[in-house]
């Protein structure tokens, strides 16, 4: 039990009504960049479920993401594109720090779209 009486484990978030996150909210460069959470998932989070979907012209090409305070490269959770102008869909569970943010980096090219959606997370 947390102080406050409440049980831990995973918190459902519920439905949401729309994306959280959608391509224009990402900077597809190649290089690491950060994703800010904690407008959506509370205070003492250990980890994240997210959904992300996205679109690319052609296969190989990548969303990661990781525990923002990590800096080993290995400790990465990685959706590639296996199908060329299709969408591809993954459910990903990532550690979240106290500044309830993650790191995220990808594929140094041009999406053609992204969405994000917070599922829930760990206490």
């Amino acid at each position: 039990m947390t102080e406050i009486g409440a049980p831990k484990g995973f918190v459902d978030r519920g439905d949401p009504s729309a994306n959280d996150f959608t391509l224009t909210d990402f900077t597809t460069d190649g290089n690491v960049h950060d994703l800010d959470l904690s407008s959506i998932v509370k205070p003492g989070a250990k980890a994240v479920l997210f959904v992300l979907g996205f679109w690319h012209t052609s296969i190989g090409n990548a969303f990661a993401f990781r525990k923002k305070e990590n800096s080993n490269n290995n400790s990465k959770s990685v959706c590639v594109t296996w199908a060329a102008n299709n969408w591809v869909y993954f459910d990903v569970i990532c550690p979240i720090g106290f500044s309830r943010k993650i790191s995220y980096y990808t594929s140094n090219t041009t999406f053609g779209a992204a969405a994000l959606v917070v599922k829930g997370w760990w206490i």
